[in-house]
């Protein structure tokens, strides 16, 4: 994951130890593997596989938590309609 690339903030409630924000702050690394190649052309099914380090993003100091899992999400706008030029 670069610096440009996709953003994760993750907040881990008090009641479980070690509590804290965690995200891609200085540090952060991982994969992101994507199942179909993008086609920002038309509207499509985002879908891809994580596996992140995700540094603390707080003064808590904890040290990095690894996340994985999957997403599936559907864009139903070109990407000109979204992002445009």
């Amino acid at each position: 994951v670069s610096a440009d690339g996709i953003r994760v903030r993750y907040t881990r409630p008090d009641r479980y130890s070690p509590a804290g924000a965690y995200g891609t702050c200085d540090g952060s690394f991982g994969t992101i593997s994507f199942y179909d190649a993008p086609d920002v052309s038309r509207p499509m099914n985002l879908r891809a596989s994580y596996e992140l380090t995700l540094t603390a993003c707080d003064v808590k100091r904890n040290p990095p938590q690894m996340v994985s899992g999957y997403f599936d999400v559907r864009v139903r706008r070109e990407l000109t309609g979204v992002c445009p030029l």
